[in-house]
């Protein structure tokens, strides 16, 4: 898939004397061309065009910080996940190897944790690696990643809430759920993510009828403390047969609102634990394009369907639950000095 604008423009010219056989300079820098498979998956959910979309990119080498991140604004997608092997790799490691490197981007800025950038690294190294169990070195600590008939499930981080005064963020909070009556406030260190649990008597519709000044919420805080809201109420007696719902805010990592959020859940998953009494909880994350999540015990894993004969087939196609392409870019210094 090409880039677009300048940039492109860049790229094609140097695309034509490269493949002359040629070495190509721009503005002052030897280059060389890179190309890369993207893919692009829809991870928490089984129906294309739902759940939470991310470009996936298997690269043979890690690639420099700018470039992904800039890779990352052209994909314009809540995150982009970069795979890299790790050393001493198989020489084909994208259909044999079963560790990887994996770093997560959004639009913005580097994020240390992303649960549905695993689940589609997962798939995406899943079409043409039969390992049943990847594991990706992440700034989280090792992931680790199960392929089962059609069923990708990981285990995450344990990042438990604790009790936080309201009045800290009480006009942040004000912002995001309105009149809506605010039962808890808590708070992740390990996550910097606030959450904000709604009474029980909030409905579904008023929770997906939520529409927060994303850009007024990024003005009114600067991030230090809060990266991110999650609004959530119980899910007892509401449309589907769900423990819990939620929405997630983050426009401090320059997303207005997540779809489908596995880091978020990292939080939650423990909070819902303690308040229900039980372990094994089924959530509804309700953002338009909505997904769902299963999380039992202490290391709350998340569980999504990825149907691997559909992920195959669907592969081949353009706009589908499963898209691939290739990307080509500059090599590092060429693409810093575009």
């Amino acid at each position: 898939m090409p880039l677009h604008g300048a940039v492109y423009q860049e790229v094609q010219h140097v695309t034509g004397l490269f493949q002359r056989g040629e070495v190509a300079t721009l503005k002052h820098h030897t280059v060389a061309m890179k190309t890369v498979p993207v893919f692009t998956v829809d991870a928490f959910t089984s129906v294309a065009f739902s759940g939470n979309p991310c470009a996936v990119v298997l690269a043979a080498e890690e690639l420099d910080v700018a470039l992904m991140q800039s890779i990352a604004a052209e994909m314009n997608l809540s995150e982009t996940a970069f795979v890299t092997p790790r050393p001493g790799a198989p020489a084909d490691p994208f259909t044999n190897g079963h560790e990887f490197g994996l770093r997560w981007f959004t639009p913005t800025c580097e994020v240390p944790l992303c649960g549905h950038g695993t689940m589609a690294a997962a798939a995406a190294v899943g079409s043409t690696n039969a390992n049943p169990v990847l594991t990706f070195h992440t700034e989280s600590g090792e992931l680790v990643v199960r392929c089962t008939d059609g069923v990708i499930a990981m285990d995450l981080p344990h990042n438990a809430p604790a009790d936080d005064d309201a009045r800290m963020h009480a006009d942040l909070i004000k912002m995001v759920v309105g009149q809506l009556g605010v039962h808890t406030v808590r708070y992740s260190v390990t996550t910097k993510k606030l959450l904000v649990q709604l009474h029980d008597s909030v409905s579904r519709d008023e929770l997906e009828g939520l529409r927060p000044d994303t850009v007024a919420m990024s003005r009114a805080h600067d991030g230090s403390r809060v990266r991110g809201i999650i609004v959530t109420t119980s899910g007892a007696g509401k449309r589907g047969e769900y423990d819990f719902i939620s929405r997630y805010f983050a426009p401090w990592n320059g997303i207005a609102e997540d779809p489908v959020t596995g880091s978020a859940h990292t939080v939650l998953g423990p909070h819902w634990a303690s308040v229900l009494g039980r372990a094994e909880l089924r959530a509804r994350q309700c953002s338009a394009r909505g997904g769902d999540h299963a999380s039992r015990g202490r290391a709350a894993t998340a569980t999504a369907r990825q149907l691997r004969p559909r992920l195959q087939l669907v592969a081949c196609l353009s706009f589908a639950l499963f898209l691939s392409h290739t990307l080509e870019v500059l090599a590092d210094a060429a693409f810093k000095a575009v």
